[in-house]
């Protein structure tokens, strides 16, 4: 767990008012909407085979035929990963249900298939290259990038080589940075993504947008072991800071995204943990400038908080299948919240997010996540995503910091709000 002493975490005062978009309500000439879309952890697999054996990574079909169930969208589990069959009917979905007019897209990660076949088709960098312009080309196609900014992030399962990753001269970062050009972001151009793959995109007067690369963090990443000072963690750190303090010296907002998140739906935590508790002290130290936490990776639907224990320090926590009976909440002072969405792979049954913010305040307000049953889709030969919940109809309360700290407490209680949760982070459909 993260031990950051509160004393030190004194949100700093900054020298100017926030200021509000009163007057900035479009972006690039188009009128903002107050909807942004949230998709992440493609897992495109080039070599899926429909009707082959799920325990074969789904590459490979089985002498006896009764193995072989993987459907043509895709095999629910952890065995495979996403058919390109279900990726394209999922940009289908977001163009056809106008889920593509949004006023940004936020891509957290995890393009490239994991690299579970180890032994009869290994995934080698070319592959990994080809997901991406996979992925690249469907969302060129579903949005104009000339009007709607699509934010990338780059996945412990991106790089070249499967989960791991460092600062420097990396051939990703060179070709993350070619492909990534054509959305027009112009992050090709900046420091710390041709060195370090993160970056900074001004979406708006009011709006920064923060796009980390978590690998610096990641325990799984074997090129890095702590934020010791002159590790790539520690120097994006720095980075962020300076980030932080000039937003909130300009009076901005910043939405941060990245990958993998600091606890995992089971309560895991992910990172070292002096890289989570230096990254936790800045959430708290920035928590008025900080206006939206996105990340992906455990392809669940789930909350995260930083909050404030009887012993005067803080912790990040995830909101868990065990949470009730482990934890009162009831009294505690949470800091700041993190949001997870489920994924397009087929770990659990794929979803996108869209998201409503105050175009005033850059403060996000609702969400409404999307889901299709993968398994009554391959029953039926297509793909049909459709609404599962909204966020202040299932839960009574909005996503400000009260209204997410009321909805942590009820979840806490058990109850209705418990069971909801649980089968929403699941993505298991609609709550009956």
């Amino acid at each position: 767990m993260s031990r950051s002493t509160a004393k030190s975490l004194t949100p700093l005062v900054g020298t100017k008012k926030f200021i509000t978009a009163k007057d900035e309500y479009s972006f690039k000439g188009r009128r903002l909407t107050g909807r942004i879309l949230h998709i992440t952890d493609m897992h495109i697999d080039q070599f899926y085979k429909a009707h082959s054996d799920p325990k074969q990574a789904c590459h490979r079909f089985n002498v006896d035929p009764s193995r072989n169930v993987a459907g043509p969208y895709g095999h629910l589990g952890i065995k495979c990963d996403a058919p390109v069959s279900l990726i394209n009917a999922t940009f289908d979905f977001l163009t056809a249900s106008g889920l593509n007019d949004v006023d940004m897209v936020i891509y957290t990660g995890d393009t490239a298939r994991h690299d579970w076949d180890k032994t009869e088709l290994p995934r080698t960098a070319e592959q990994a290259l080809e997901a991406h312009h996979i992925a690249l080309d469907r969302m060129l196609n579903a949005f104009d990038t000339s009007k709607i900014p699509i934010i990338t992030t780059i996945g412990n399962n991106d790089p070249l080589v499967s989960e791991v990753l460092s600062y420097g001269s990396q051939e990703i970062y060179q070709q993350l940075g070619d492909m990534w050009s054509k959305l027009g972001l112009g992050i090709e151009k900046q420091d710390s993504f041709k060195k370090g793959g993160y970056f900074v995109y001004e979406f708006a007067p009011t709006l920064n947008v923060i796009s980390l690369n978590s690998m610096f963090f990641f325990t799984y990443n074997t090129a890095v072991k702590s934020c010791r000072h002159g590790t790539p963690g520690a120097g994006m750190l720095d980075w962020l800071k300076q980030q932080l303090r000039d937003a909130r010296d300009s009076g901005k907002r910043v939405w941060l995204m990245s990958h993998v998140e600091m606890t995992d739906q089971a309560g895991r935590h992910e990172y070292y943990p002096d890289c989570e508790e230096k990254y936790t002290t800045l959430l708290v130290q920035y928590a008025d400038t900080i206006t939206g936490h996105f990340h992906g990776h455990d392809n669940s639907d789930h909350i995260s908080y930083v909050y404030l224990d009887d012993m005067n320090t803080y912790h990040t926590e995830s909101v868990t299948a065990n949470y009730p009976y482990m934890h009162a909440a009831e009294d505690r002072q949470i800091a700041h919240f993190m949001l997870n969405a489920p994924s397009i792979t087929t770990a659990k049954n794929p979803g996108v997010r869209t998201y409503k913010y105050d175009v005033e305040t850059m403060a996000l307000t609702d969400y409404t996540q999307y889901w299709t049953d993968l398994y009554q889709d391959n029953l039926e030969g297509r793909v049909m995503y459709r609404k599962e919940y909204t966020f202040s109809e299932a839960f009574g309360n909005d996503l400000s910091h009260d209204g997410l700290t009321k909805t942590v407490r009820e979840i806490q209680k058990g109850g209705v709000a418990f069971d909801r949760y649980i089968q929403y982070m699941n993505v298991t459909g609609v709550f009956q």
